[in-house]
């Protein structure tokens, strides 16, 4: 868990200074705390990669790392910060342009809000977001989604 903390102080080193190599420090420090099974700080690390992602306009890379922190933070029982992870998904697939991707995570998430009486204002929100991009899809404005090559 020591060296797991080491990686995580190398890698915000990294971003300090131009945030090119952080994401190799990160994804050491992930895979040492899910030997551990700490899927849960797995999950907030792969939060970061995203967002670093997001940050030098990797749309595409942060999806994935959305989706993966989502995965982890399932693994460690927490659907509220995984759903976190798929509104962002959501909303970055909406941002270039997959809208059917992301209709579907709201529709998805606005369907386990509604089973939650406190979260259901929630699902209207999705509902509606899922409902624009219908609209959008129905008016052609979809791009084809391009598979890409994993890099991690």
């Amino acid at each position: 868990e020591k060296a797991a903390y080491l990686y995580i102080l190398a890698a915000e080193a990294y971003e300090k200074l131009d945030g090119v190599g952080a994401e190799c420090y990160y994804c050491k420090a992930i895979s040492l705390f899910c030997k551990i099974s700490n899927y849960e700080m797995a999950g907030l690390l792969q939060q970061q990669i995203a967002q670093n992602n997001e940050t030098h306009k990797k749309y595409k890379a942060a999806i994935r790392a959305h989706e993966k922190a989502s995965n982890y933070f399932l693994a460690s029982k927490n659907e509220h910060q995984s759903n976190l992870s798929l509104s962002k998904v959501a909303y970055l697939s909406g941002w270039i342009g997959h809208y059917r991707k992301a209709a579907l995570l709201y529709v998805s998430m606005a369907d386990y809000y509604l089973k939650y009486n406190l979260k259901k204002h929630s699902a209207k929100k999705f509902f509606f977001r899922a409902g624009l991009l219908y609209v959008a899809i129905m008016m052609g404005g979809e791009e084809e989604e391009e598979e890409e090559e994993s890099t991690n």
